[in-house]
């Protein structure tokens, strides 16, 4: 019973003496920023790609149905 209490002891301390060894490279955080801008950037240009899209269709059926079924 003492024998797995030392090794819980000593397994909990290698656990903490080696997380504590990690460091983040400030350009992780700036990189991460950086996505996070450029992901909004391409989301609105996608929705304004669509917007357009949609907008041409409708046109192209309203002149459709104007300039060709209508006289017909």
């Amino acid at each position: 019973m003492l024998k797995i209490s030392k090794l819980f002891l000593i397994a909990i301390l290698i656990t903490f003496t080696l997380s504590g060894c990690t460091t983040i490279p400030k350009e992780v955080v700036e990189l991460s920023y950086t996505m996070g801008h450029d992901l909004e950037a391409l989301r609105q240009s996608y929705r304004t790609l669509i917007t357009t899209h949609f907008d041409l269709l409708r046109k192209q059926r309203e002149d459709f149905i104007v300039n060709d079924y209508i006289p017909a």
